[in-house]
């Protein structure tokens, strides 16, 4: 979304080195080109990216790469291939530099026979310090590895005492609970925070996840047992989608300025020449110990000027009508919208006497349209009330569909899509991604669920402040509440430059709105 080369990037890398931060990442000049080379670009806010170029290139290929700092050196560890021409990213090869431009190469490394499959994945390791102030005294490694099926295990740990030179060890013990092991997982690193491990490892397919994913392990220990954290598995991917099983890709721990924790990842946004870093996030770790991605502050530094918006610069674009007000003698109280004192107000349709069985949505949109090639942050606040109201006393619920609020983003032929998020209590509460028809009609159609399994934000409180930032350049959106991440997705048909806001079944408050054009290029 805020940074991509000339040329196709994949599985980026970020770290932070001698008062600046890098990202490093797989790379090709053109999709045609079968081999990787690695390209560096870098930046004094993490923010705004200044090519550098590709800077290493070799015959056995270079694939993910992570990065640590050791001394006054980087060492970087990438996938790549025992022999020329066979395939398999069965090798790690180490370099180092100390500029980030010119590299060194020190030695390869292969899986141990005694605890891992020879031929299997050997491939990137992130390396965490044993003791993030003493960086001296040596660190774990955790590859990505295929273990012997006898250790029902999903990827490898090495050791290191000085950061240059690694041993192999056993792999981790995990004990899988309800979920059924895999073999292999793609590593995005592991980190301890507070007094607990948290490793995170993306597979497409697992489990039952048909878009690429990444998952949550912990642990009291650096070699385990790890257990898959169920009730905030998934930190971040999607459902199945045809066509796709690439949205956000593979997300990694980084360590940012002063060591603070990060999460560098990158979008697919169209195929190979499409791949974008996204905005970092930060890693949050929640009151009930789940791992979260957060919004990072230096985000705000994407706000360039900021867009002022008369009061009434919002129109009704389509709501649900009911075809018979009158019938049965039912009361139906009619959608409307407002702006009052710089605030949005938003009401369906809603039968204020008897049952509702149906769902009434009310699309609004900002008639101004924008320039989603340079981008524009969003920020603001919501406030949602379920509608029709539950009367105080009423021991009979009128409310019999879900109510929900969402961000939307418009594309031809009175089309769009929308981040929304239910609201009402958080038992089995869901955000969604969806596609919007709103031809004469409003039709909708759920493209992604967020549950309760999932780390990122399924649903809000009703009757709350929830504060919101929403990030949309080209043809890719993410969505944060209350600091922490919703989802990360992209058109499926081109965009239109158009934003809204969608409510179902409920009365909406939307107040605080600022809109600011992203200080980007135009890549």
């Amino acid at each position: 979304m805020i940074y991509k080369p000339n040329g196709c990037m994949w599985d980026p890398t970020v770290l932070y080195f001698k008062g600046q931060y890098y990202m490093l990442s797989m790379y090709r000049n053109e999709a045609e080109k079968l081999n990787y080379g690695m390209w560096c670009a870098k930046s004094e806010n993490g923010v705004h990216w200044e090519d550098l170029g590709c800077v290493l290139e070799e015959e056995f290929e270079i694939y993910k790469m992570f990065a640590y700092v050791c001394g006054d050196e980087v060492i970087i560890n990438h996938g790549s291939f025992s022999q020329k021409g066979l395939g398999g990213n069965d090798t790690l090869r180490f370099y180092k530099s100390k500029d980030m431009t010119d590299w060194e190469f020190m030695y390869a490394s292969h899986p141990d026979a005694r605890w891992y499959n020879e031929n299997g994945r050997w491939d990137h390791m992130y390396c965490m310090a044993k003791n993030p102030d003493k960086p001296e005294e040596g660190c774990f490694g955790y590859v990505v590895a295929t273990p012997k099926p006898e250790h029902h295990s999903s990827w490898g740990i090495l050791e290191s005492d000085d950061g240059y030179h690694f041993k192999v060890l056993p792999p981790p013990v995990i004990d899988w609970s309800q979920i059924p092991y895999i073999d292999m997982l793609e590593g995005g690193g592991c980190e301890k925070i507070g007094e607990k491990y948290y490793y995170i490892g993306g597979m497409v397919g697992y489990p039952a996840s048909f878009g690429y994913s990444l998952f949550t392990f912990t642990a009291d220990n650096p070699a385990g047992p790890f257990k898959p954290d169920l009730e905030a598995f998934r930190l971040c991917g999607f459902n199945p989608m045809p066509g796709r099983i690439f949205v956000q890709n593979l997300a990694a721990f980084c360590r940012g300025k002063n060591g603070e924790l990060l999460v560098s990842n990158a979008i697919d946004a169209g195929g190979l020449e499409k791949i974008f870093l996204l905005p970092m996030r930060k890693a949050v770790v929640d009151q009930d110990g789940h791992l979260r991605l957060g919004y990072w502050e230096n985000n705000n530094l994407l706000k360039g000027k900021e867009i002022l918006l008369p009061d009434n610069i919002f129109t009704m674009t389509c709501a649900h009508e009911y075809q018979n007000p009158s019938e049965n003698e039912i009361i139906w109280d009619h959608p409307y919208f407002k702006i009052e004192d710089h605030t949005l107000e938003m009401k369906t349709l809603g039968n204020i006497n008897d049952f509702q069985l149906e769902d009434f949505s009310m699309l609004v949109m900002l008639e101004k349209e924008f320039d989603h090639k340079k981008g524009v942050l969003i920020e603001g606040k919501i406030k949602i009330a379920q509608y029709p109201s539950i009367r105080e006393g009423e021991t009979n619920k009128r409310l019999w569909r879900p109510s929900s609020v969402g961000i939307f983003v418009g594309e031809a032929d009175h089309t769009g899509m929308a981040i929304t998020l239910e609201a009402g209590h958080p038992y089995n509460r869901h955000s969604y991604v969806e596609n919007i028809d709103y031809n004469g009609v409003i039709k909708r159609t759920i493209v992604d669920t967020t549950d309760k399994s999932c780390a990122t934000v399924a649903g809000i409180d009703t009757d709350v402040e929830h504060r919101f930032v929403f990030l949309y350049r080209h043809n890719m959106f993410e969505l944060y509440v209350d600091g922490l991440l919703v989802q990360c997705f992209v058109h499926l048909k081109e965009p239109a430059g158009r934003l809204g806001f969608i409510i179902q079944n409920a009365k909406c408050e939307i107040s605080g709105l600022k809109i600011y054009q992203m200080n980007l290029d135009q890549t």
